[in-house]
């Protein structure tokens, strides 16, 4: 017999060891923030009527476009008229589909007693028509909600921004994070994605990153008993080997994405789920006034439990699974992973060593090990490819 199994065992002992530090390493989960009672509440009525203008007089809204800047436009002139705020644009440029194009974001900022700042955004372009569950949706509902968050008492600053290009890679939410003197200059992102469907579909709290870093703990509990109380609509968590593969091949979709992995406290509310909506079913007559005011409320009551809150949202650790009310780090599941590949590595060297010192054919099984992991490996290569190329 080749393998010492004797010296296999004797190499889990490491592993052991790592459990015992992940189980004193775990942190409980932190309690949701509880929103004040609101001074003014979200109406369905006018966000719907701005999601229709939308519809009406640019349903095709790719990102830079005459549509694209037509809706800015058109929010740039209602934010304006707000009394309490500050109106500003931002612009940059970028590339789509293969073309230069100058984009702009819209700003509406309300100063509140501290530079603690709030940020809500909402994508307006969209590379199909009309996108009225999603991106016109969103828009109209950020509007709406910068009507009633201008009347209603806070203490920290509020940004409402219109972004571009959240349909190629939230291009207009990465510089607005930028511009806003990057993460470490925002308490909090809370991004309205598809806020309109008829048919409603989970997750409503869309809480995934482009990279391994986790949303903060505190701010996701939040939007979820925001969604549960406004909509009457529970929320949904993935497993712990969801979560694990999240990590392991990070692929988040929504413009709370790139900014979570940014290092942005950033969550995004949503009435139809993470994954974007098929054209057949982003139509206007896909759209609930129902759902608009249950996730427009739902919005308002996140924004206003983060303003309620002294400090900021609780994060936890940076990259963590939450697993039976607790919290896991990361560090501590990259420490078990390695010490659960020690006893093979262990076992392996020390059989390739008996077999050279016994000279028996090594390249042969050299060989057949290789070929049963080709196919794993060769799968995990494939998943990691259609990430970095954003499938």
């Amino acid at each position: 017999m080749i393998v010492d199994f004797r010296l296999y065992r004797a190499a889990f002992v490491p592993a052991l060891l790592a459990v015992v530090t992940m189980m004193f390493s775990l942190q409980g989960v932190p309690d949701p923030l509880e929103p004040a009672v609101p001074t003014s509440g979200f109406e369905a009525g006018p966000a719907m009527a701005v999601t229709r203008e939308i519809v009406a007089t640019a349903p095709d809204r790719p990102p830079g476009s005459e549509g694209d800047n037509l809706v800015a436009d058109l929010v740039a002139e209602l934010v304006g008229e707000i009394e309490a705020g500050t109106s500003s644009e931002q612009q940059y440029e970028s590339s789509f589909d293969g073309d230069d194009v100058g984009l702009r974001n819209v700003l509406l900022t309300l100063p509140g007693e501290s530079d603690q700042t709030i940020v809500v955004l909402a994508a307006r372009d969209s590379t199909h028509e009309p996108a009225a569950v999603s991106s016109a949706a969103a828009t109209g509902v950020l509007v709406e909600l910068a009507e009633v968050l201008a009347v209603a008492g806070h203490s920290k600053t509020y940004v409402l921004a219109s972004t571009s290009a959240g349909s190629d890679g939230a291009t207009g939410a990465r510089e607005l994070l930028d511009g806003l003197a990057g993460p470490d200059g925002v308490e909090a992102v809370v991004v309205l994605s598809q806020p309109g469907a008829a048919m409603v579909r989970r997750p409503h709290v869309v809480a995934t990153s482009t990279g391994t870093s986790s949303a903060a703990a505190q701010l996701r509990r939040a939007a979820d008993r925001a969604v549960e109380t406004q909509a009457g609509l529970s929320p949904e968590r993935d497993g712990t080997f969801g979560q694990l593969a999240r990590l392991a091949i990070p692929g988040g979709l929504g413009e709370q994405a790139p900014l979570i992995d940014m290092g942005a406290d950033a969550v995004a509310i949503s009435s139809a789920g993470e994954r974007p909506l098929e054209p057949a079913r982003d139509r206007e007559a896909d759209l609930s006034v129902v759902t608009v005011g249950d996730f427009g409320r739902a919005a308002q009551a996140v924004v206003q439990a983060v303003d309620a809150a002294p400090p900021a949202p609780e994060h936890g650790p940076d990259t963590h699974l939450e697993v039976g009310g607790n919290l896991v780090p990361g560090w501590t599941l990259s420490l078990l992973a390695l010490t659960l590949m020690l006893p093979a590595l262990v076992a392996a060297v020390d059989a390739t060593a008996r077999a050279l010192r016994r000279a028996e054919p090594f390249g042969e099984g050299v060989a057949w090990a290789a070929s049963l992991a080709l196919p794993a490996v060769g799968g995990l290569g494939v998943l990691y490819l259609l990430s970095f190329v954003g499938v």
